[in-house]
């Protein structure tokens, strides 16, 4: 499938550190990703000056035994906030992405998230939330388990995360 924006913005648009700024937690799926974006836009149309997407790639010690499975992680997560931050620039909206990566996604997404929201004090924080068609235990388990544990920690620590619902 090919993806729109994969060319670079020359000149992106500049981020004011001070201006609302929307902090999108997401992952390598750039259509949920893209599809989060467009909800924030929709929800809180000209509000935000500002995107920063927070991308954490988890590491499995088993069957991560060389560096070149850590590069293609590398490879897919960077790949996907490239391309979510070029499509904010190419709609003229200053963005920018940060990574980590470990064993625990929740940790890491915290330390994310603290640093930057002592860079933006003007922040609010975004996740989306899958919802199935038919729910089961499972499907609440494996996929909203990060989300539920980050709102409880950023509401924690008195930010605001709030939850874009995402139906499939």
């Amino acid at each position: 499938m090919q993806w729109p924006y994969q060319e670079a913005v020359e000149s992106p648009p500049q981020v004011d550190r001070l201006a609302p700024t929307a902090v999108l937690l997401v992952s390598t799926n750039r259509g949920i990703g893209t599809y989060t974006l467009e909800r924030v836009q929709e929800l809180f149309p000209a509000h935000f000056r500002n995107f920063v997407l927070l991308c954490v790639g988890i590491v499995d010690t088993d069957a991560f035994g060389s560096d070149a499975a850590l590069r293609d992680l590398q490879y897919q997560t960077r790949g996907a906030l490239r391309y979510l931050t070029n499509h904010l620039h190419h709609l003229g909206i200053p963005a920018s992405w940060v990574d980590a990566y470990g064993t625990d996604r929740v940790e890491a997404l915290t330390r994310l998230c603290d640093d930057v929201r002592r860079e933006y004090p003007n922040s609010v924080f975004f996740a989306a939330r899958l919802l199935f068609e038919r729910e089961h235990w499972w499907n609440r388990w494996l996929h909203n388990q990060t989300v539920r544990d980050m709102e409880r920690l950023l509401h924690d620590s008195g930010s605001e995360l709030i939850v874009i619902p995402v139906r499939l």
